[in-house]
């Protein structure tokens, strides 16, 4: 591993380091009956993880119907 690509590895993980530590506060999230007490962090990197998943469904489900609107 090049000193370069590991300064830049130390700087990502002492970036994301302050990150977790700057968002430490307890967040009440209550959805219909249940509720879920999270750090502010986690709560932000869930949120995050999920609108990647929900856009990269999205997308695969966009290029298959214009897939086959093209074979047609």
């Amino acid at each position: 591993m090049s000193v370069i690509k590991k300064i830049l590895f130390f700087l990502i993980i002492a970036c994301i380091a302050v990150f977790i530590f700057q968002n430490l506060n307890s967040i009440n999230i209550r959805f219909i009956t249940w509720e879920l007490r999270i750090t502010q962090s986690v709560l932000i990197v869930i949120v995050y993880v999920l609108g990647m998943l929900s856009g990269g469904l999205l997308l695969s489900i966009l290029k298959k119907l214009w897939s086959d609107q093209k074979k047609v």
